[in-house]
């Protein structure tokens, strides 16, 4: 894998900035943060020059469709001709110059960042602009948001591999130019921040969270320096929900789990389908834009990102038999569209099938029990757009945040909060893997908190775990427990019997509880470690691998592990840490790739 071609003179300067603020940063993450302004700016500024590309390509197309000299046939022939050619060029593209750039990019992000340690070729940012506002700008039914994603981190890894940054810290700016190009293109740096550590990460640590909300916030800030913010879908006036309604929420919620299963599901047989076909691969796109025209002859509102579809639907401009047809229509689209191979994101259709959703059921909810009430159809459309978000992407946090964000209406935030977490939970039971980690598994990786389970499936706790630096006695007095812990360097202690058996953990949060209640000095001699311990601790054997570890570990949001026997004596062996585990598996997938990066192998 080569490096990222950049100027000598800029290279220079690149790295004369990086010794200096190595040698004079405060702290390990100074120079981290510094960077994640600059890829905040850049990801915003990329953000900008993609929306320039789809909007020219936009007018051109609808410029030029008028002029088909066929009567009132001239629209639907136009639009057909000019979804096949955008097809036809975006597949010679693909085929041959722009071939790193493919699908809805965010699989690529994600397994760029979880196996190749955060490395992408930057070149794919400008390969990714252009085939992506071709699709697009031709009418192709995708969105911008997967493209940008990728633009985003292209830019961020780029500029980390400029500054010759460690694989971690690598990882992290390809997830911060992630977060920018969410935030940028929705102006919602909170959605941003959890798309980036939810479904790119896996990872909320804080010193992974702190740069990325930094390029998420001046990437919003750039974004809006050119063009000023306003919420994506503004409603002026809806009911709020009453108790009565949170059924009816949760109905919604778990329609959208359905209907998001039938997404990921179509469009897994799609790709199947066009992959199969006999043809070459430069003409799949065009066929799959050629199905999307069929489509758009009776429904024109399947083309492009569909966000004027979803203010009609807001603004109560469509009739509940359009919504439902439009459900059906635009999920058949968007498999044509993105399954045939073109470039483009799943956000804005997964928003537009959730929005004609909601909308729908909405509607014949307020026929039911809340008859002329103005704008409760709108609420029951946004709260859609979450929980089909949700269902195809498993981001609950993301698919909330992202809602208020774009309608900036905190009082939406409730009912989609209940329909987001019944979307979340019936669709991982009814489908385990996302819209995003089925593409993966189906190229054999399979991830878990962002870490490839097939590596962390080879690995044994044994070959990983150390000797616990401390241990704490049972019968341990309070008074000496303080000073013990006051001088470790763990924040996690195992808890053992006199006959060296594990039969509890203890952590800084149970002193602090004990503090909380009024320490008394006379009851010191009094209170043991046994008595403030958490009992029967999650433990894991020297034969498990890894993967069961790195299960465990999100148990309890634990940082360690103790270690023991495999005869159920609870007898200690050592311990295992997160970020050994973490380190280990890097190492792991840094030796799969020895004859890629031996050439590029440099110091962080």
């Amino acid at each position: 894998m080569k490096g990222p071609v950049v100027p000598r003179t800029a290279r220079f300067h690149f790295l004369r900035l990086n010794r200096f603020l190595t040698r004079y940063a405060p702290n390990t993450n100074s120079l981290l943060i510094a960077l994640s302004f600059a890829v905040g700016v850049g990801s915003g500024l990329g953000a900008l020059a993609f929306e320039f590309l789809i909007h020219n390509f936009e007018a051109v197309v609808n410029h030029q469709v008028w002029r088909f000299p066929f009567g009132s046939w001239s629209l639907p022939i136009g639009q057909i001709v000019f979804l096949v050619a955008g097809g036809l060029l975006g597949g010679i593209s693909v085929a041959t110059w722009a071939k790193g750039s493919k699908g809805h990019g965010v699989p690529d992000v994600m397994a760029s960042v979880a196996i190749r340690g955060g490395r992408i070729p930057p070149r794919v940012a400008g390969d990714t602009a252009l085939t992506a506002a071709v699709c697009i700008g031709a009418g192709g039914s995708a969105g911008p948001e997967g493209p940008i994603v990728q633009i985003g981190s292209a830019i961020g890894s780029a500029i980390g591999q400029v500054t010759r940054m460690s694989t971690e810290r690598l990882r992290i700016l390809a997830a911060c130019g992630a977060a920018g190009g969410i935030s940028a293109i929705f102006g919602a740096p909170l959605a941003g921040v959890m798309f980036a550590v939810e479904v790119i990460l896996g990872d909320f640590g804080v010193q992974t969270l702190t740069p990325i909300v930094i390029a998420s916030v001046l990437a919003a800030v750039t974004h809006q320096f050119f063009v000023a913010w306003k919420p994506l879908f503004p409603i002026t006036h809806h009911g709020f929900i009453h108790i009565q309604e949170v059924p009816s929420m949760v109905i919604l919620g778990a329609l959208a789990a359905v209907v998001s299963v039938g997404f990921i599901r179509l469009l897994v047989a799609t790709e199947d389908a066009f992959r199969r076909l006999h043809l070459p691969p430069a003409l799949k796109p065009a066929l799959g834009m050629l199905g999307v025209g069929v489509i758009a002859m009776a429904f024109p509102q399947v083309l492009g990102d569909g966000y004027q579809t979803i203010r009609d639907a807001l603004h109560g401009n469509l009739t509940l038999e359009i919504l439902a047809a439009l459900i059906v229509a635009k999920l058949l689209a968007t498999c044509f569209t993105v399954g045939a191979g073109n470039v483009g994101g799943l956000f804005a259709p997964s928003l537009v099938i959730g929005a004609m959703l909601g909308g729908a059921f909405g509607s014949v909810t307020a026929t039911l029990f809340r008859p002329g009430e103005p704008g409760i159809v709108a609420v029951y459309s946004l709260v859609g757009m979450g929980a089909v978000i949700a269902g195809t992407t498993h981001a609950t946090i993301t698919a909330i945040l992202l809602i208020f964000e774009i309608t900036n209406d905190y009082a939406i935030v409730l009912p989609a909060m209940l329909a987001v977490a019944t979307a979340t939970v019936l669709s991982s039971k009814l489908h385990r893997s996302s819209i995003y980690t089925v593409t993966l598994e189906r190229m054999g990786i399979r991830l878990n908190r962002g870490v490839e389970e097939n590596v962390m499936g080879s690995l044994r706790v044994g070959h990983v775990m150390r000797e616990p630096r401390r241990t704490i006695p049972y019968s341990m007095h309070f008074s000496r427990l303080m000073d013990v812990i006051e001088t470790s360097v763990d924040t996690t202690f195992p808890v053992l019997s006199p006959e060296g058996r594990v039969v509890g953990m203890l952590s800084y949060q149970d002193i602090r509880t004990v503090l909380s209640q009024g320490r008394d000095p006379e009851m010191d001699s009094l209170i043991v470690a046994g008595d403030i311990a958490t009992p029967e601790p999650v433990v894991v054997t020297r034969n498990q691998s890894l993967n069961d570890a790195m299960r465990l570990f999100g148990v309890r949001d634990l940082s360690m592990l103790p270690v023991v026997d495999s005869d159920g004596e609870m007898r200690l062996l050592g311990v295992l840490y997160r970020r050994d585990v973490l380190n280990a598996y890097r190492r792991a997938l840094l030796e799969r790739q020895v004859p890629d990066l031996d050439a590029e192998r440099r110091p962080g």
